[in-house]
């Protein structure tokens, strides 16, 4: 059998189409995921961070300690000037609390505080600002740090870490990273099957080929290097399907730059 009759069949052009469609998704969808993740690193860079260790801690890793903090349901810091139940809140909640509004510092509503003003300068880290009397009526529970944090696998090390309590973020913008990460996460699930269906295609492709020849060599009575025509077969169907969809995308990338 001539290698013509084998590589130009209708599986050969149905393969390279699907193997073109492939590609061209994974080049799209890696493009969008390193693009992704370039503005998942500078915004992790851009946030600050609250862990919480089961042990003390004098460095982490990939990450740069601020200040030694507790935990709790909002990012606290203590201020000399104020008394009792006093505290100021960050100017980012001006339009959503009022003076005089009473607000719940811990998760279980234990600890609470009662707002005197709005405070920019020394608050720009933190929610609240209370007194000493608020602030160690906070339990705390391990110890924890505020810290910047140098990419996603930093965070994603850190956060797998056995050590490690609980991890915050305490900033505007924090739905934001939640749904950029799992977007980054999913394409990157996404490449990963796109990659092992290829593989199994090219294993079809090899086993249909490797079938057709046989089944054509038993009507022809001739023998063929079964072999050697199954995997140049193989080999250029793939090569086919790379060129049509790098084809295929390199247009889409003109068109969109019309």
């Amino acid at each position: 059998m001539k290698f013509k009759n084998v590589f130009f069949r209708k599986m050969t052009i149905l393969y390279s189409l699907i193997i073109g469609i492939l590609l061209i998704g994974i080049y799209f969808v890696f493009t969008l995921t390193v693009s992704l993740g370039e503005k998942i690193d500078s915004g992790i860079r851009d946030q600050h961070f609250v862990i919480t260790y089961a042990t003390e801690q004098t460095s982490i890793k990939g990450a740069k300690i601020l200040e030694r903090v507790k935990a709790s349901k909002y990012l606290v810091k203590e201020d000399s000037s104020l008394t009792g139940k006093e505290c100021y809140a960050n100017s980012m909640y001006y339009y959503h609390r009022n003076i005089g509004d009473e607000v719940s510092l811990t998760h279980d509503d234990s600890v609470k505080c009662v707002i005197n003003d709005f405070k920019k300068s020394g608050a720009d880290l933190y929610n609240y600002l209370v007194s000493k009397e608020t602030y160690d009526s906070i339990k705390e529970e391990g110890y924890s740090y505020l810290v910047s944090i140098n990419s996603y696998d930093d965070l994603s090390r850190i956060e797998n870490s056995d050590e490690v309590l609980s991890l915050g973020i305490y900033e505007i913008g924090e739905v934001d990273y939640y749904e950029k990460r799992l977007q980054y996460e999913t394409n990157i699930y996404f490449i990963i099957g796109a990659v092992i269906l290829l593989l199994l295609i090219g294993v079809v492709i090899f086993f249909n080929t490797k079938g057709y020849i046989l089944a054509n060599t038993k009507k022809t009575k001739k023998k063929d290097n079964t072999l050697l025509l199954t995997v140049c077969s193989t080999i250029l169907t793939i090569v086919n399907g790379y060129v049509t969809g790098s084809l295929i995308a390199l247009i889409l990338i003109l068109l969109t730059e019309l």
